[in-house]
């Protein structure tokens, strides 16, 4: 998720492609903003799962490390 998130982020904000929410094709101003709250609400919820998943892989290394001294 964090390789998702980072390549996601980059090809949203920095890049300049048809993607970057600065760049966007002046259709209507509500697609605008739709592109931008959804590029936003996914970068968020990439963000939560790679921090759910480090959070739950450091968890497991500890349960794992103390089941092996048992």
């Amino acid at each position: 998720m964090l390789g998702a998130m980072l390549f996601g982020a980059y090809h949203h904000y920095i890049l300049v492609s048809p993607d970057n929410i600065g760049h966007l094709p002046q259709v209507s101003p509500d697609a605008h903003a739709t592109f931008i709250a959804s590029a936003a609400a996914l970068a968020l919820l990439e963000l939560a799962s790679a921090l759910y998943g480090a959070f739950y892989l450091g968890s497991l290394s500890v349960t794992l490390r103390g089941t092996s001294k048992a």
